[in-house]
């Protein structure tokens, strides 16, 4: 794929948004140097040494889609000199990044499977008679997780059986199942996955696995799960994809008794049609899902008046929460008949400090939404509103015909000039309701810049909404797929 437009990320040197949650990059005084230590020059006339490669941290956000790169402070350095490479292809390298760092931190692109070749070279500070290291120090590492095994095509169920044997250690660190690229497989009834850490995978990045359910059929969680490269076919089913397990095993929080799961929940690449009620659901069961994801994914959200639910959410959680939320680069839309009362609802006490952790998140990122909650709200959750531990990043997302105010949804009618709440960022979103331009009401708590113009979809009786405004095409805002062509 190529782009019609450049989309670029602007360099974050000391805050960076990490998808899930607000991941403030603290200074080197955490490799052992206080402040006093890092801003006094003491250093005079002295040839640097790069750090060793063994000291160089890298740490992926929960969305998977950046990572931040540490490394020790050094005394009487300029900065650093930083390549990151895709190697890949061995024979053929692609530079992710080059370039000069003040700092010992960099927060980069990242993607799965890939292979890195990171080289980092200290430089002198030549006004205290410092001279650059001779040394660079190369580190190489992988995202590629190594499957236990390849399912074939038919039913998962069939695979994962009740009494599946799981590789040892599956509790504790997550195991890979391969499937087939362009492979047809069902889902005959729920696979429980108890507290193993599980991925679901297509081996291709741009050939999807093919998964159709049958009526109560889904997949039922208590740990980290990842489902990434599939086509979903939820037509047949009312259920959620994924339900959080009613018997959990996993230990709870001393505060608050919530059942922690401290892995991320992930959709990643995966296109689902005809979602009728859920998408994610806690199964009444008071959980503190760490991080939930959706990345890369489109949505077609189909609610019916069969589903049998009443006041229902896309995402919702009845008796517990989730503490950091990640909407990134991903297309939600509704056709059904009827419509969800919420796009997100979470539990009133639903909250990062009842569950003794320190904040809690929204994030929406490049995102389109369409038509979604449009006759009810966004998110609710009194537990989130005006509370410091709760932030809010909204920015580069285009909302069509959705709930009303969604921005004060969001933000549980608390302003963010009140002082009551966390770090909010909103920036470059585009809210247009009812054929009309309805800024001035979100804008009471949107308070970033925000796109007044039609973002004219393409077609949207047929899917396609490829903003053709002409701010959201400058701007390159909603889903980047629509602005994306073959080759």
């Amino acid at each position: 794929m190529k782009k019609k437009l450049l989309f670029s990320y602007s360099k974050i040197c000391t805050l960076a948004l990490l998808g899930a949650s607000a991941l403030f990059l603290t200074s080197c005084a955490e490799d052992g140097y206080d402040d006093d230590e890092r801003f006094v020059q003491d250093t005079w006339n002295t040839k640097m040494v790069t750090p060793d490669a063994s000291t160089i941290k890298v740490t992926p956000n929960a969305v998977g889609d950046k990572q931040t790169i540490e490394w020790p402070l050094v005394k009487g350095a300029a900065g650093f000199e930083l390549k990151l490479e895709d190697v890949t292809d061995a024979d053929a390298p692609k530079v992710v990044y080059e370039g000069v760092v003040d700092g010992c931190m960099q927060l980069l692109e990242r993607e799965e499977d890939t292979d890195y070749r990171l080289t980092l070279h200290a430089l002198g500070n030549k006004e205290y008679g410092n001279t650059d290291a001779d040394n660079s120090s190369t580190k190489e590492y992988t995202t590629k997780i190594k499957a236990v095994a390849e399912i074939p095509e038919g039913d998962l169920a069939a695979f994962f059986t009740d009494d599946f044997v799981y590789p040892e250690g599956s509790d504790k660190e997550e195991v890979c199942y391969d499937l087939i690229p362009g492979g047809n497989y069902t889902l005959s009834k729920p696979v429980t996955f108890g507290a193993h850490k599980i991925l679901l995978r297509s081996t291709s990045k741009t050939t999807n696995v093919k998964l159709t359910l049958a009526s109560d059929a889904n997949f039922v969680v208590q740990d980290g799960f990842r489902m990434r490269g599939f086509d979903i076919d939820m037509t047949a089913t009312t259920k959620a994809l994924i339900v959080g397990d009613k018997n959990p095993t996993i230990g709870q929080t001393p505060k608050g008794g919530f059942y922690f799961v401290e892995k991320p929940v992930v959709m990643q690449r995966c296109n689902i049609e005809g979602v009728r009620g859920y998408l994610f659901f806690d199964n009444s069961v008071k959980y503190c899902f760490k991080d939930l994801v959706i990345n890369n994914c489109k949505i077609h959200l189909t609610s019916s008046k069969d589903n049998g639910l009443n006041d229902f959410a896309i995402i919702q959680c009845k008796s517990g929460y989730v503490n950091d939320i990640n909407l990134v680069k991903s297309t939600i839309w509704q056709t059904g008949e009827t419509d969800a009362k919420y796009f997100i609802q979470y539990n009133n006490s639903g909250r990062s400090t009842n569950a003794g952790l320190t904040s809690n998140s929204i994030t929406h990122t490049n995102c389109t939404f369409y038509h979604v909650a449009n006759g009810g709200q966004w998110f609710n959750c009194n537990g989130f509103n005006g509370q410091k531990c709760s932030t809010y990043f909204i920015t580069n997302n285009i909302f069509v015909d959705c709930s009303n105010q969604v921005a004060r949804r969001i933000l549980g009618s608390v302003k963010a000039s009140s002082g009551r709440i966390g770090a909010t960022l909103f920036n470059n979103n585009t809210y247009w309701r009812n054929e009309a331009d309805v800024s001035t009401s979100e804008s009471e708590y949107d308070n970033g810049y925000i796109l007044k113009s039609d973002p004219a979809f393409a077609d949207v009786a047929n899917a396609d909404f490829t903003p053709t405004g002409a701010e959201q095409v400058e701007k390159q805002t909603g889903d980047p797929r629509w602005f994306e062509t073959e080759e």
